[in-house]
């Protein structure tokens, strides 16, 4: 099940770069319908869990037609808001809602879900949480970085320089995929694939 998961993680990941200069997404259609500029659906996009700028840049640069400078500041900028609210304010949220069941019982499957992907964090901290952020990697980025970094209480001000040079890695990896079109896709899936087959390595070296 979880290879499975994998799998359609990383086909979703490489239709972003492969098909982002035809994307049909309603999400994408509907901002386009309330005449919302190209570099503000960008700074959107690049804003929402999952996509990140992993999906803002390449549809910016692809579909939008916008110079690099504009593409990678829109998708830095969304990619970084949404981090200072939930390294402020991601624990005051789940004391406010713990005793609303519903709500508690997706903020704990969200937190044990995250805490099985920090390890690394939790080993190395702070250069832990700047590849974590920066390889983009499906179920990795800011926000599952950012919230990791609360729940393993670490630093604030740390977390945050982090994060954002995660941030900026993730952006020139993007970018290097982005720039070498069709190519990219390819060395992309070699990349993650080898990456995945490591960490398989890994896993049943700790087991034994």
């Amino acid at each position: 099940m979880k290879n499975k998961i994998f799998i359609l993680l990383l086909i979703i990941f490489f239709s972003f770069i492969l098909f982002a200069s035809e994307s049909n997404s309603p999400i994408i259609n509907f901002l386009r319908s309330k005449n919302i500029p190209n570099n503000i659906i960008v700074l959107i996009l690049s804003m929402l869990p999952i996509f990140e700028l992993r999906l803002g840049l390449p549809l910016a640069l692809t579909l939008f037609k916008l110079d690099y400078p504009t593409a990678l500041f829109y998708s830095l900028l969304g990619n970084f808001i949404p981090v200072i609210p939930i390294l402020l304010l991601l624990k005051g949220f789940y004391k406010m809602f713990e005793k609303v069941k519903p709500v508690k019982r997706f903020l704990d499957w969200i937190i044990e879900r995250t805490e099985k992907k920090s390890k690394d964090i939790k080993k190395y901290e702070f250069w832990g949480l700047v590849v974590f952020v920066g390889i983009p990697l499906p179920g990795t980025g800011a926000w599952t970085g950012s919230l990791a970094a609360v729940i393993l209480n670490l630093d604030f001000k740390r977390s945050l320089i982090a994060i954002t040079l995660g941030i900026i890695l993730a952006s020139f990896i993007v970018s290097i995929f982005v720039f070498m079109g069709k190519w990219g896709v390819v060395a992309a899936s070699l990349f993650l694939i080898s990456i995945y087959i490591m960490e398989i390595i890994k896993s049943k070296k700790y087991a034994k």
